[in-house]
């Protein structure tokens, strides 16, 4: 799926939703409006997470929803929401459709075209392309090298700092005194 299609498809989750990012969200907040059952367990150390998602109605795993995410309860608060975001993603882009959905998030899985789509999906629904570049360019216009910037914007839309990184170089954010 073209990058712009995923960025007008969070566009779209984000108004339908009634959410305004620009100083970040509550990803749990959203995932739970759209009808998830969302909670940490006790996985395997080498899995992230898992969404489950059952189109006829039907509960699952003993909780009211037939729509599940469980996050890995050891990993580090920003990781868990962009799993959240990530698990939306598979949700959103490949599962909706499915009368049975179900995905497992392994820390090791092999960075597959797919996943490497859904966690740009997962990177736009943290950090909207527009919201992030405002903020981007206002932390610039104040001086912000890099590293500084990565913090703050990972401070402000609660993201993984390699998360930030990344997103900042696919939205070409990196000023030439970076390069110095």
């Amino acid at each position: 799926m073209d990058r712009q299609v995923i960025d007008e498809k969070v566009s779209g989750v984000l108004q339908e939703h009634q959410i305004d990012p620009i100083n970040g969200y509550d990803i749990v907040s959203l995932a739970k409006s759209m009808g998830f059952f969302v909670a940490t367990g006790l996985l395997e150390e080498n899995e992230d997470g898992f969404v489950m998602v059952n189109s006829d109605g039907t509960k699952l795993l003993g909780t009211d929803s037939s729509k599940v995410i469980i996050v890995n309860s050891s990993r580090e608060q920003n990781q868990k929401r962009f799993i959240i975001a990530h698990e939306l993603g598979h949700y959103l882009i490949n599962g909706k459709e499915e009368e049975i959905f179900a995905h497992r998030k392994k820390e090791d899985e092999e960075r597959a075209e797919n996943e490497q789509e859904i966690d740009y999906f997962a990177a736009s629904l943290l950090m909207p392309k527009e919201a992030f570049q405002t903020k981007s360019n206002q932390l610039i216009s104040e001086g912000k090298n890099l590293s500084e910037r990565v913090v703050e914007l990972a401070n402000i839309f609660r993201a993984p700092m390699e998360s930030v990184l990344r997103r900042v170089e696919e939205l070409n954010l990196i000023t030439s005194e970076d390069s110095a």
